[in-house]
């Protein structure tokens, strides 16, 4: 366990692998969490000076535990397959933006969703298009 931590902070402190590494997926992934970590604590401390969030978040006491292990295992997890479909290279560069970029990106869409849900006008229909229930209404029981 020992060789696998100062395996992540070699390749997190731009010292690259070691020769013959055969976990560099794992440590990649690790990496990715980690610097995915380090960008919600930094976010965290900004909302602690000045009260506002890059990422849009309100911190509560109750809040920051969850948050911070939601952003840090979709980090690991964005890594983990950016590498594996090949989308990411194991880098330091894609490490970067697996860990910070794709949780930022996934909060995006997850704020752009809600917003579109409360932008829906209620046309007071509930299912269907609602024109079974026309003839109904108007008194119409003509078959063609």
């Amino acid at each position: 366990m020992g060789e696998f931590i100062a395996a992540v902070f070699r390749f997190i402190t731009s010292q690259g692998f070691s020769d013959g590494e055969t976990n560099k997926v794992l440590i990649f992934t690790a990496s990715c969490g980690i610097l995915g970590t380090l960008a919600m604590l930094m976010d965290l401390r900004l909302f602690g000076m000045q009260k506002t969030s890059l990422f849009n978040f309100k911190y509560t006491t109750r809040s920051v535990l969850p948050i911070l292990l939601c952003w840090t295992i979709g980090a690991a997890i964005g890594g983990f397959f950016g590498q594996i479909f090949n989308v990411l290279q194991v880098s330091l560069l894609a490490c970067a933006t697996a860990g910070i970029g794709w949780p930022a990106r996934v909060t995006k869409l997850i704020k752009d969703k809600t917003e579109a849900n409360r932008i829906q006008p209620n046309t007071g229909v509930t299912g269907g298009s609602g024109v079974a229930g026309t003839a109904a209404v108007t008194g119409n029981t003509t078959a063609e």
